[in-house]
């Protein structure tokens, strides 16, 4: 996310305000919203998209003020609300902030999907910076983008356009699919399988696995959140052992849409079925949450509390797997960036306990191939 970039979005939003109301054409004053996840509803921790994103929108804020010939004699405000990552909470805020004259929504970091329809309704713009729900719905499911709404996030079941690139640069031309049962990673899956038809490539098999496995023979004596963490890990690895077993004599090649800790859980299941051994078997996978990671965020689990003592395993097993992520080109402009960012987070009134490292919109131009090992 280079500043310019960032810089257009606020004017995109704040012109197409102007456009659809014109009550307020000729004002001096612009007051925007910015309705953001910055802490959770349940544990009020703070929540990373939205905390860490916080100083992007005052800096552009800040940089549209200080450049006289963006808006000429207008000057841009701001007020702020915390959604909690709740629906309730983000509609509200939009509704009082529609009275306070708002010309334009950057927001809601969560949830966008109810969000994106009211502020269209009452014909102000919504930026959405980092939205969990994709607008188009699922495969199959028409549900119909707000006209006023504009992610900036590139769609992430676009990933398929890579892994049909990859599997051409090998000539591989057979695979089996599994997917995770949820609605970005299944619109993911259907859109590379139209891909894999397109391009005649052939698919042994399509998986979908339960996000709540049965936990049966997974009990544990730790205290309650660390033995719920324990619980799901040992119970998605027998249901990863599963499929496995179910799968692996019809195939060679797996790609897997499904979560970075589930994608490390099924190497690691492929490793305890030995089918990683010969060298014969490749697991693509993907990762289209847009953050910045390096390897060894892949091969732990530490963010789940705990340590399995896994990780030499996985890491092993990691060598098995192509990964695909969004790329991100280092260049010391977007350092600087960053660091300005980061700085004003952490101030008031957000007072943000994180950094950004979010692989996010303009920079997010292609998915890279990395093999972690």
């Amino acid at each position: 996310m280079s500043t310019s970039s960032l810089t257009l979005c606020i004017i995109c939003a704040t012109l197409q305000a102007l456009f659809f109301n014109y009550k307020i054409v000729f004002a001096e004053e612009f007051k925007l919203g910015f309705i953001h996840s910055h802490t959770a509803i349940v544990t009020d921790d703070a929540v990373y998209e939205g905390s860490a994103i916080a100083g992007a929108f005052v800096k552009a804020i800040n940089d549209i003020n200080q450049s006289p010939g963006v808006l000429p004699n207008s000057t841009l405000t701001w007020v702020w609300e915390d959604t909690k990552c709740d629906v309730s909470t983000s509609l509200t805020s939009i509704s009082s902030m529609w009275v306070d004259d708002i010309v334009g929504f950057i927001g809601t970091g969560c949830t966008c999907d109810y969000e994106s329809h009211v502020s269209s309704a009452i014909g102000l713009p919504l930026i959405d910076y980092a939205c969990n729900v994709e607008p188009d719905g699922a495969e199959e499911v028409d549900v119909h983008t707000p006209e006023l709404f504009v992610s900036l996030l590139p769609r992430r079941k676009y990933v398929a356009y890579s892994i049909i690139k990859l599997m051409d640069r090998y000539n591989w031309k057979k695979v089996t699919l599994v997917a995770r049962d949820d609605t970005v990673w299944l619109e993911t899956m259907w859109f590379t399988r139209d891909l894999l038809n397109i391009n005649q490539m052939n698919i042994n098999d399509i998986i979908i696995y339960a996000t709540e496995p049965s936990p049966q023979g997974c009990e544990q004596n730790d205290d309650a959140t660390v033995r719920e963490a324990r619980r799901y890990i040992c119970s998605m690895k027998n249901e990863m052992k599963r499929l496995i077993r179910n799968s692996c004599r019809q195939t060679r090649i797996y790609v897997f849409f499904g979560e970075p800790w589930e994608l490390r859980i099924f190497l690691l299941a492929a490793s305890s079925e030995a089918i990683l051994d010969t060298g014969e078997y490749v697991i693509i996978g993907s990762v289209i949450d847009y953050y910045e990671r390096n390897e060894q965020d892949f091969h732990g689990i530490h963010y789940f509390g705990i340590d399995d003592g896994e990780d030499t395993r996985a890491k092993l097993a990691f060598e098995s797997l192509l990964l695909l992520t969004p790329h991100v080109a280092p260049n010391l402009a977007y350092t600087t960036f960053k660091e300005e960012v980061a700085n004003i987070s952490q101030a008031e009134p957000f007072n943000s306990p994180y950094t950004m490292d979010i692989a996010c919109n303009s920079l997010v131009d292609e998915y890279q191939i990395i093999k972690l090992c």
